[in-house]
């Protein structure tokens, strides 16, 4: 085999013996040849090794990752040893959705995406994340890190985003839609921290426009999140657990009544104001990065007031 592009034969490149490493981007061509038969056809495929996060205990490590698609758009790398449950034609699939849906309607309605790989594509891995899933409870769909936007250790200097394949269905609706999700956290660091001198957004303001992103791209009502507040079953918003606390409490009902809530208020928000879900982009443009982008958006767009005025409404509208 080869790693440099050359074409291998039986007197050039490397001798299989049990393992390759990849550690960046190769082109790998293999041959099989035995002496008195005939060789077989050339292996020809792009691997790159990728760094991922550890959700569990958020250590790094890597992973070798199989080219499968790319478009306009969109390159669709695909873990090596998930790379036989996601074909070429699936891969082109999800490349496709991303071009032609996604991509469009979350750089109009938030921002541009950043390029720090200067090829003018998002780079979507999927892989099995490592999120403590075995066969029942919660598991991690999809994440974004901003490492990779910068140069600094464990980067992979790309725009990209890390999609689950297990137990999530690759190219589903719940798919596509945690990819809006997470494709929203990356045009918003390119916004507020690349463009913005290096600002950080609250985290209840980012996830609440990834939020308002899953029915941008879908059309449709979020219904689990309503559904999870109406419900209250650990009546831990009754308690007084919303998004203005997130991150104090980490038990799964807090983290979900944090999603919950901060939905609906993005989905309020865009129900009051007078260019609906421009309201969003209004938020990202404003130069804040914490409440008094909401107050200000709000204030332009609802009516006067102060942002204890909006937090207020809001309760009482859900009341």
């Amino acid at each position: 085999y080869t790693t440099d592009g050359s074409t291998p034969t039986s007197t050039h490149g490397t001798l299989y013996s049990g393992s390759i490493t990849i550690t960046d981007k190769v082109n790998l061509k293999a041959i099989a040849y035995k002496s008195g038969s005939p060789s077989s056809s050339i292996l020809n495929e792009t691997l790159r090794g990728f760094w991922a996060t550890d959700t569990t205990d958020n250590s790094f490590y890597k992973i070798p990752a199989l080219l499968k698609a790319s478009n306009t758009k969109a390159i669709i790398y695909v873990e090596l040893s998930r790379s036989t449950s996601v074909s070429t034609t699936h891969a082109n699939q999800i490349a496709n959705e991303f071009s032609n849906n996604i991509y469009s309607k979350i750089t109009t309605k938030f921002a541009p995406e950043s390029d720090v790989d200067s090829n003018g594509k998002v780079i979507i891995l999927i892989l099995d994340i490592k999120d403590g899933f075995t066969g029942s409870g919660g598991y991690v769909g999809g994440y974004f890190n901003p490492r990779n936007e910068l140069a600094q250790t464990y980067s992979n200097r790309a725009d990209m985003v890390y999609m689950d394949c297990y137990p999530q269905v690759t190219g589903s609706n719940d798919f596509n839609i945690t990819l809006a999700h997470e494709f929203q956290h990356l045009v918003n660091y390119n916004k507020t921290y690349l463009l913005g001198g290096g600002k950080i957004q609250d985290t209840w303001i980012n996830e609440g426009l990834s939020s308002a992103a899953e029915t941008i791209y879908s059309g449709n009502y979020i219904n689990w999140k309503i559904d999870f507040y109406n419900t209250d079953s650990s009546t831990a918003i009754r308690q007084g657990v919303n998004f203005l606390s997130w991150g104090i409490y980490n038990d799964n009902n807090a983290i979900l009544s944090n999603y919950s809530t901060v939905y609906l208020f993005f989905q309020w928000l865009k129900i009051q104001a007078s260019n609906g879900d421009g309201i969003f982009k209004d938020i990202l443009d404003s130069g804040f990065t914490d409440y008094r982008a909401v107050e200000s958006a709000a204030n332009n767009r609802l009516y006067t007031g102060t942002w204890k005025d909006f937090f207020r409404d809001w309760l009482i509208a859900n009341a």
